[in-house]
């Protein structure tokens, strides 16, 4: 039988459009391979041979293992254009960590360097385990093979809980913020629900908004229990491994599954979630900014609370509530609503899910966490120095100079990443997920990439870069469903890529181990033997109401951390110039001078003032200058510590609390109890004055001048003897 060509002609343009169809997935694949691998390059030799020859030999196996059928897993199906993409993609990986990325110092497995090719978890071994998981994957049925391995990535998440507490003993960690941040959480456990504090345990007298302002709320809430215990830095690293050890995989896990992901994983993704980016290991474990990156890790529940409302027909309610309860968590810390943009995209994209049901639960979750949340936010705007105006009103760069510099700050936070993560997790929710779950996590992806690249060039000296860590929180589900993908795919291809997949999170989590051993660039120590001898030698220098001085610019030279919890430890009020980022540094705030004064005089006023009792430097001009005064300052000896060498001056002839009357204060946040020796005579505290401090009547409040630039809390009793003084923000 003839067939006429025009016969031909549609069913040849259909073949063709098929074709089309079926491989766009495959050539946007190789168009994010071309695009990512010079990104990833950082100067020196491109590829590196050895390493690449093992990359395309693990390969070329997988490929010779094709020919042998398993009864188990049948070869003879077409393969899929998602798993095409996925392999493509996960070739552009073993390609870009063949090449000068892995010397980059802040590559994410720091063992893949060149010299430290056969430690675990290196490249090679990873190749080793597998060729031995694919081999076990072609020839065991799946239950079989999918307990082996949920055991293998068991172990990661094990191993760095111990690796942890086998560095600290148990003992605070402590470097740079990280006691800023225990003092936090101690003023939320004294303070909470109070947002602006009174805190006389600082430069005689200071209001304080620095929890709500850093986060410190987020830890305060999900570690309450701990912190009522004892002092925070007696559980300190027991609640650090709770939340970020525990907690942010359970989260990763238990989003994943929300977004239709196995139980395989689902496990995957909790072993990612323990390290995503180096970057995060940057921020929270050697900065301890413990609150904004909890909130980052809030983006995955977020997604998967919304996915469950959105395409779940019924919309539980249950689902609804803990979006709520998750909103308004993650929105503890100031910039979170940032993070809203990804999640108001994605919902415009998906508009036509929204029922009537699912708008009620979304919009109902979202109100009442903005309620819940209106005391919190109107007091960052109003009080505690958030200026949203100024925000919006700063100066914008020209749009090729956003572009640019936008594009090289992305370059920046991929390079950091963890591989697996930047070419499967950016990519997969376009190029290998279907149906609702690409619908739903790419516009997301997209959202979070524009912010982590973008939104620190628009709004410079936010942070914003920071963001970057939330973006690759984001891109763990769609790793994680990912190799759900691969397990679907019969044959040798499942073997294969599955099994490379699984090899490379294991790695990872084994990685995540070493990084909280301290192997990596971003380092960090632990609360020292030292910081309890200075502690006792303060106690036996000082009575309970001395007051100490830090002498000098010092920084977070305490220790190798901030001085923040110093007076926690000391049981002892303090006077320093560095105990938070946004500290007035003027000396009639309490503030130290940051080097010796011309004229004696002038200092020992200033001590004064401020009932100095003793002195304490790690600085030579100060102890020199000390050391010139001894009618003014005994030297009362040195403790050294593994970090510095602290010298003591106890001030003779201290002042007392009281520049007028007599009497005993004791000094809480907030909150100043005062028993008066005689209740017919005024009172001046050397604590310094400010707007909302009050007293029940018929005793009053004054501010008596020191200066131009000082003002005491002056006291006229009216007849009482204990007087409780208190504070409430204006």
């Amino acid at each position: 039988m003839k067939i006429r060509a025009n016969e031909m002609k549609p069913h040849a343009i259909g073949r063709l459009m098929n074709a089309s169809s079926t491989y766009w997935r495959s050539g946007a694949a190789l168009l994010v391979i071309g695009a990512l691998i010079p990104v990833v390059h950082t100067g020196g030799t491109w590829l590196h041979g050895p390493r690449l020859l093992s990359a395309l030999a693990v390969a070329g196996i997988a490929t010779l293992a094709g020919a042998w059928r398993s009864p188990h897993n049948p070869d003879g199906s077409a393969v899929p254009d998602t798993t095409r993409a996925a392999g493509l993609l996960t070739l552009g990986l073993l390609i870009a960590v063949s090449s000068s990325w892995v010397q980059f110092q802040w590559f994410f497995f720091p063992d893949w360097r060149e010299h430290q090719d056969f430690v675990w978890p290196s490249i090679h071994l990873v190749f080793l385990l597998n060729l031995l998981l694919a081999g076990w994957i072609l020839t065991r049925r799946p239950s079989g093979w999918r307990t082996a391995l949920g055991l293998m990535l068991v172990l990661p998440l094990l191993a760095g809980i111990l690796a942890v507490w086998q560095v600290t003993g148990g003992a605070a960690i402590y470097k740079d913020d990280h006691p800023s941040f225990m003092y936090r959480l101690w003023l939320f456990r004294e303070t909470f629900p109070r947002m602006v504090n009174y805190v006389p345990q600082w430069n005689a007298g200071t209001v304080d908004a620095t929890p709500i302002l850093t986060g410190a709320w987020i830890p305060g809430l999900v570690g309450f229990p701990l912190w009522l215990v004892a002092d925070p830095h007696v559980y300190y690293t027991a609640g650090f491994i709770w939340m970020f050890m525990l907690l942010v995989p359970l989260l990763a896990g238990l989003s994943t599954r929300m977004l239709g992901g196995s139980l395989l994983a689902s496990l995957a993704a909790a072993v990612l979630a323990l390290l995503p980016t180096r970057y995060y290991s940057l921020w929270v474990l050697h900065f301890g900014t413990l609150g904004g990156n909890f909130a980052m890790a809030l983006v995955m529940p977020v997604a998967g609370l919304l996915f469950v409302l959105l395409w779940n027909k019924r919309a539980p309610l249950g689902a609804a509530i803990a979006l709520a309860l998750v909103i308004i968590v993650m929105n503890l810390w100031p910039l979170s609503p940032f993070m809203a943009f990804p999640f108001v995209l994605a919902i415009a994209w998906n508009l036509r899910r929204l029922t009537g049901r699912s708008s009620l639960l979304i919009g109902g979750a979202a109100a009442v966490a903005g309620v819940i949340l209106y005391p919190y936010l109107n007091t960052l705007l109003n009080q505690a120095g958030i200026d949203a105006g100024a925000l919006m009103r700063q100066g914008r760069p020209p749009f090729s100079a956003i572009i640019i510099q936008g594009a090289t700050l992305f370059r920046d936070q991929i390079r950091m990443a963890n591989p697996l993560l930047v070419f499967l997790g950016l990519a997969a929710p376009l190029l290998v997920l279907k149906g609702s779950q690409r619908r739903w996590l790419a516009p997301i992806t997209l959202g979070f990439i524009l912010l982590s690249g973008w939104s620190d060039v628009l709004f410079p000296n936010r942070q914003l870069h920071r963001m970057s860590i939330a973006l690759f929180f984001m891109t763990i589900p769609a790793t994680a469903l990912t190799l759900d993908v691969l397990l679907e795919t019969t044959g040798w291809r499942r073997s294969w890529l599955a099994a490379l997949v699984a090899a490379l999170v294991a790695a990872s989590g084994w990685n995540a181990r070493l990084i909280y051993q301290g192997r990596g660039v971003e380092t960090y120590g632990i609360f020292t033997p030292g910081l309890h001898t200075l502690a006792e030698r303060v106690a036996q220098e000082t009575p309970p109401e001395g007051r100490v001085i830090l002498a000098g610019a010092v920084g977070e030279d305490y220790e190798d951390g901030h001085m923040g919890y110093l007076p926690i430890l000391f049981h002892r009020e303090l006077l320093g110039n560095a105990y938070r980022h946004d500290q007035d540094m003027n000396p009639w705030a309490g503030t130290p001078p940051a080097h010796p004064p011309g004229t004696p005089a002038e200092f020992k006023t200033w001590v004064d003032t401020f009932a100095g009792h003793l002195i304490i430097t790690i600085e030579d001009e100060w102890r020199n200058y000390l050391r010139a005064q001894p009618e003014s300052y005994e030297e009362r000896g040195q403790v050294t510590t593994t970090h510095q060498t602290y010298t003591l001056f106890r001030v003779r002839h201290p002042a007392p609390l009281f520049a007028a009357g007599e009497g005993r204060v004791e000094a809480h946040p907030n909150h100043l109890i005062v028993n008066l020796n005689d209740p017919e005579v005024p009172a001046i505290l050397r604590y310094r004055w400010t707007d909302g401090l009050t007293v029940s009547p018929p005793a009053e409040l004054y501010p008596a001048p020191v200066n131009q630039e000082l003002s005491l809390i002056g006291i006229r009793p009216g007849g009482e003897t204990h007087l409780v003084i208190r504070y409430s923000s204006p």
